[in-house]
């Protein structure tokens, strides 16, 4: 079995700018409850006096806006916790997050983390939750990032290390560089040429 990744185009993220709306903590993806934004919210509580000038995005839509929302309003914390709806522009996005320093995603259901994997193209932290679900703690390694239990004063101590100890860029950016489309595709050619000269010789011995 041969086990291609999924990739991100590496150059586009590298060439993008960086927005001029900063932010501390960044969060992109569905509003659903799977993905748990509502934690986001309340590890800001929990750390809010830590950090009285911390400052997050939420990006994204969903059935869970309006409870990310109501929470947001009732810790008052509406001047530290923007929610942005959905940004259709891959670019504005990308631009968001290199004006950020920590990606939090506290999901427990990731087919693979695109938002995690650039999130760490980006320069950032990433802090996500270690679930037997989460295919984008597989992404958060020593220097990149913290894994934290499903549980909002963990991914809280998460985010206060990655604000102290930022990204170690060099682990980051070879990691990332693995999943660049141009080296996937290059993958993926190579595999279908195999099985392609696989079933030609195949057909050949059957042909004498």
């Amino acid at each position: 079995i041969a086990v291609i990744p999924c990739g991100m185009d590496f150059s586009e993220i590298q060439s993008a700018g960086r927005s001029t709306t900063t932010s501390d903590l960044i969060y992109v993806g569905r509003f659903i409850p799977e993905k748990h934004p509502e934690l986001v919210v309340e590890a800001i509580h929990l750390i809010s006096d830590e950090y009285p000038d911390l400052r997050c995005l939420m990006i994204g839509d969903g059935p869970s806006l309006d409870l990310v929302r109501d929470l947001i309003r009732s810790y008052g914390l509406s001047d530290r916790v923007e929610c942005l709806g959905f940004v259709e522009d891959h670019a504005t996005v990308v631009s968001l997050m290199k004006a950020s320093k920590v990606c939090v995603l506290p999901s427990e259901r990731e087919g693979f983390g695109i938002a995690a994997l650039e999130s760490l193209a980006c320069g950032l932290s990433l802090v996500t939750v270690l679930h037997p679900r989460n295919a984008a703690a597989a992404h958060v390694m020593e220097g990149r990032g913290y894994g934290a239990e499903l549980d909002a004063g963990d991914i809280a101590r998460g985010i206060s290390q990655c604000l102290k100890t930022g990204q170690d860029t060099k682990k980051a950016q070879d990691y990332v560089a693995f999943h660049d489309w141009d080296l996937i595709t290059g993958q993926i050619f190579s595999f279908y040429q195999n099985v392609m000269d696989s079933e030609e010789t195949q057909n050949t011995s059957q042909d004498f």
